[in-house]
């Protein structure tokens, strides 16, 4: 058989069932192997970034946990690597598939050159992704597939690329279909385990849990929350992994950093705790709340992770443990009765505690936001309506901007909500395709976007897309005719600089009319749940356009605090 259904095959054999694209000449034996067939459907973006935001969205969310790109090379490799970025930097398993320039014409400057003289996309890739490899014998490929999904499953999860040259996709390849897609990585230094288990984390009665994107990607939810409700752990999450438990959990503090809530801040920073086990963060600028010194200088911080590089590499900590998230609270559930003991005796102790946290410390700060009647409506009040309207069951993808802020703080992740976001490098527009590659990999499940008009000016176009597949996303577009976070800085400098952050407004539902979704503009609070009800309805995209006052602040003030801080003590 042909390379290119070679290809298509070995997809389906990993039950992947949607592969994105932007069709073109390099590609053109892959668009023909996937139009003879029915099992992986093909999408069509608009744009290659899009195509590879969408695997992004689908990767995360699908039960392969695996998403693939595929473009031409040289000008679509070059669009396709922000997605990539985005998808390394998140951990997510994008499978970037690029044509190349044939074999024997590279090196000739040809047309849209792949190769020394043009793009070397397996080169340009390289430097964002896990793996980057150019295939230029036909019967290599099965290997290289193979060995490419390794690389994307090991513990430093993440995208991949092959650049395939198009004579190879319509050579014959002798060889079966037998790829399979490896399990990620899941170790555990059980040693280790048992020491922090008797010597630190028994010992100490006051600690909580700040769960990580780790934690997420190994699927710990089940024995976390077994050891959690066990021992009476209080825990907050990062916002790469908010909504990974449920939010209105009795022991939830909320989300801790960036935006986070305050309970969270408060409990960490201010409380008695006496330490801190991080699970699966990296600990980064904003996990941390700006590098906060309190947590490094007054609690003990154990970082449990399963890549070594991240250990302490952003952080100071007191401890660690080399382990997968979910492999080491299954084994220490496994051991709980030998190795808790003196942990079990202090849960009255504990849960006495976290009552007295709760009771005393609100989740939300500026609370009184959520139930504003103003006009241009206050961001805060628009995600208090979601909170109220919106199904339990809801998927809810996060742009980037100050809507963002307003979302992470302010959106509550009930048992069955769940969020998708490029928190690491946050690149504008990206949840609305990733959205709509979520979607197909969990059609059953309500999906809304919430984004702003500054990322709709970048990747608005794929709503077509969504149109095109009548994939119903509901896109709430909180527009406030500005670039939101850079305009709130700028009106503290001048107004010449805040003039510069401002947008012309533009009509949303009708640009979504003219791509072929439905939509509603909303002016008036009073009006959002009414709005809502008609979303849920709908058959395909649907817009819900919100005017959204530009100058509310962002319930970002210990974060700021913390930067000013850190400003001082380096003067």
């Amino acid at each position: 058989m042909f390379v290119s259904d070679w290809l298509i095959k070995a997809f389906a054999k990993i039950s992947l069932n949607h592969l994105f694209l932007v069709p073109g000449g390099e590609v053109d034996p892959f668009v023909i192997a996937l139009g003879k067939q029915q099992k992986l459907k093909a999408i069509v973006a608009c744009h290659e970034e899009g195509a590879g935001f969408m695997a992004d969205g689908y990767a995360r969310i699908s039960e392969n946990g695996m998403g693939v790109s595929m473009t031409i090379g040289a000008p679509g490799a070059g669009n396709s690597i922000p997605a990539a970025l985005a998808a390394s930097s998140d951990g997510s398993s994008v499978l970037f598939i690029t044509g190349g320039s044939p074999l024997p014409k590279m090196g000739l400057a040809t047309f849209q050159e792949t190769d020394e003289d043009g793009t070397n996309d397996s080169r340009l890739f390289s430097q964002v992704v896990q793996f980057s490899r150019t295939i230029v014998e036909e019967n290599e490929f099965p290997r290289v597939l193979q060995e490419t999904l390794k690389h994307m499953r090991n513990y430093s999860a993440g995208p991949a690329h092959i650049s395939v040259p198009v004579d190879i996709q319509q050579r014959n390849i002798d060889s079966d279909v037998c790829v399979i897609a490896p399990p990620r990585l899941r170790s555990v230094d059980i040693e280790k385990a048992r020491s922090v288990a008797t010597e630190l984390l028994s010992k100490k009665k006051k600690i909580a849990f700040l769960i990580g994107r780790g934690a997420k990607l190994s699927h710990a939810k089940e024995s976390l929350l077994e050891f959690i409700e066990t021992f009476e752990i209080p825990f907050a999450t990062t916002a790469s992994a908010k909504g990974f438990l449920p939010e209105d959990h009795p022991l939830a503090l909320g989300m801790f950093g960036y935006a986070g809530n305050q309970r969270a801040i408060r409990t960490f920073i201010e409380e008695e705790i006496e330490a801190i086990f991080i699970l699966g963060s990296s600990l980064n600028q904003r996990d941390t709340l700006f590098w906060d010194k309190t947590l490094a200088n007054k609690k003990i911080l154990i970082q449990v992770d399963s890549n070594p590089l991240m250990i302490g590499h952003n952080y100071p900590v007191n401890d660690h443990i080399l382990a997968d998230v979910n492999a080491l609270f299954q084994f220490w559930n496994n051991e709980k009765l030998n190795l808790f003991k003196e942990l079990a005796a202090s849960v009255p102790e504990r849960k006495d505690f976290n009552e007295k946290v709760l009771q005393k410390i609100p989740l939300f700060y500026d609370e009184q936001n959520l139930s504003s009647l103003e006009v241009p409506i206050h961001p805060a009040r628009l995600i208090s309506a979601m909170n109220d309207f919106l199904p339990n069951d809801t998927l809810l993808f996060i742009d980037s901007g100050a809507h963002r802020a307003f979302a992470d703080h302010y959106w509550i992740c009930r048992e069955k909500r769940s969020v998708c976001s490029a928190t690491n490098i946050g690149p504008m527009g990206w949840a609305i395709p990733a959205s709509i590659g979520g979607k197909l990999a969990s059609p059953h499940q309500p999906v809304v976007t919430i984004t702003g008009d500054g990322c709709m000016r970048m990747h608005g176009m794929e709503i077509a897309t969504a149109a095109r597949y009548h994939v119903p996303v509901i896109f709430v577009i909180s527009n406030n005719n500005a670039l939101g976070n850079v305009y709130l800085r700028m009106l503290k400098e001048n107004p010449g600089a805040a003039e510069i952050t401002k947008l012309p407004h533009i009509d949303w539902v009708a640009f979504g009319q003219t791509l072929g979704a439905n939509g509603i503009r909303v002016e008036d609070p009073k009006d959002l749940e009414n709005a809502f009800k008609i979303a849920l309805k709908a058959e395909g995209p649907f817009i819900i356009d919100v005017s959204t006052s530009s100058t509310a602040g962002t319930p970002i003030a210990p974060y700021q605090e913390a930067v000013s801080q850190s400003l001082r003590d380096s003067t």
